[in-house]
């Protein structure tokens, strides 16, 4: 018998807050989100990162499931704010279970500008308040997941939860491998932004009869990533430029543009843009790019982040 593939998802989870030299803020989220110019984010300095990645390896639904049961720190990003799963219970094909989503069914809000992954645990009917239509957006989002699946056979799990001092239920819907869908699993995500890194490589003393050796300029973006139980985005750019230092002259022969996007289950996604604006080799070259990343989950409580700038990258820079 043919051994199942582990799968593996990479899980992100902050050990410290990240803290960022200059202002974030993201788009808004929306069932039909877009990012516009005006949300993007140019770095002026250089963002202070602490972050930890750790992998959730898994071969079934039970497996992920048994990570929150057992509170593990790979899954501390769904409950270190408090929510608790108690217990899971596997439902009969043929029992009618009450999965409907209503004005009791309790959902995660991203509500704290300052603190981007922090949420709480609140019936719709709370929040609603502030956004009329919610209920029917987590309704159209949950019968398009299930639409990606409509030749699978989905079953029901039946999840018990505390949070706060009060116990609920959520049906969770899933295949042998893995979870599909559940109210509060396919909307819980932390983001992590990297720092923005400048790599020189300078060339060693040489003799007099030794030729130049090469100096190279490392560029690369933050790397943005959003990441759940269910899913996960991310993407950064980057760039390298080549050059030679003849005595205490550097310059510029050639540069090689890099940009990457990634995205795995269903809500996610990823965009990286990478633009060689102007360029010019010698030692009164330059290498001028604009850079953009953007990462989004896209759902009523979903986050989004989206970073760019122009650089311009000279001969000066490939040494100290």
């Amino acid at each position: 018998m043919e051994q199942i593939k582990r799968k593996t998802l990479r899980l992100i989870v902050l050990i410290n807050i990240i803290t960022l030299g200059v202002i974030i803020s993201g788009c808004d989220n929306q069932l039909d989100f877009l990012f516009n110019n005006e949300d993007i984010i140019e770095f002026q300095e250089t963002p202070n990162n602490n972050t930890d990645i750790i992998k959730l390896s898994y071969d079934t639904w039970q497996d992920q499931l048994d990570y929150l049961i057992d509170d593990r720190p790979e899954t501390s990003f769904i409950t270190k704010q408090g929510l608790k799963l108690i217990s899971y219970k596997l439902l009969p094909d043929d029992e009618d279970a009450n999965g409907n989503i209503n004005a009791r069914s309790y959902f995660p809000l991203y509500n704290n500008p300052m603190d981007y992954n922090k949420y709480e645990i609140l019936p719709l009917s709370e929040i609603s308040k502030s956004k009329p239509n919610i209920v029917n957006d987590y309704i159209h989002f949950r019968e398009s997941v299930i639409d990606q699946h409509t030749n699978t056979s989905l079953r029901k799990v039946q999840l018990k939860w505390a949070y706060k001092n009060v116990e609920f239920t959520t049906l969770c819907l899933v295949v042998d491998s893995e979870i599909i869908y559940d109210d509060l699993l396919s909307h819980i995500y932390v983001i992590t932004i990297s720092e923005p890194s400048e790599t020189r490589q300078i060339p060693r003393l040489k003799s007099e009869n030794e030729n130049d050796e090469p100096i190279i300029y490392f560029f690369n973006s933050p790397s943005c990533s959003i990441s759940g139980l269910t899913g996960s985005a991310v993407a950064w750019a980057s760039v390298t430029v080549y050059g030679t230092r003849a005595g205490s002259i550097n310059s510029i022969t050639g540069y090689t543009p890099e940009y990457y996007s990634s995205t795995t289950g269903f809500g996610y996604v990823a965009d990286a843009y990478l633009n060689i604006l102007g360029y010019e080799s010698g030692a009164n070259g330059y290498c001028r790019f604009k850079w953009e990343v953007s990462v989004a989950q896209i759902n009523p409580s979903g986050g989004s982040k989206k970073f760019g700038a122009e650089t311009n990258i000279t001969p000066n820079m490939l040494s100290n």
